[in-house]
């Protein structure tokens, strides 16, 4: 029996001006399975991760969790609810000096 696809990234395109970082991904997680992200430096490891969490809105492509689409948003504040607004300690600056 296959466990269910707890993740998955399909068709996803991002580009940079002239630039295309990510061209057609597909990407399936498995519940239950460990599975690496591996490629040169350049190939759009970082750039896949950020479109899959938000930070980047992917030009192309959906992401689905748990089975669920999860909209093409991105740009959002870290930290950030739309329920709520902003946490407290994402709208702070980081004061902290490290010796």
């Amino acid at each position: 029996m296959t466990a269910p696809t707890a993740l998955e990234a399909t068709g996803i395109c991002k580009s940079f001006r002239a630039v295309r970082a990510l061209d057609d991904v597909t990407l399936s997680l498995r519940y239950g399975e460990v599975t690496a992200l591996l490629g040169d430096n350049g190939a759009g490891k970082s750039t896949l991760v950020k479109c899959i969490a938000g930070v980047y809105r992917p030009d192309a492509g959906s992401v689905f969790v748990n089975g669920r689409n999860r909209k093409r948003g991105g740009g959002r504040r870290a930290g950030s609810d739309r329920r709520r607004g902003p946490e407290p300690w994402a709208s702070r600056p980081c004061t902290r000096r490290w010796r």
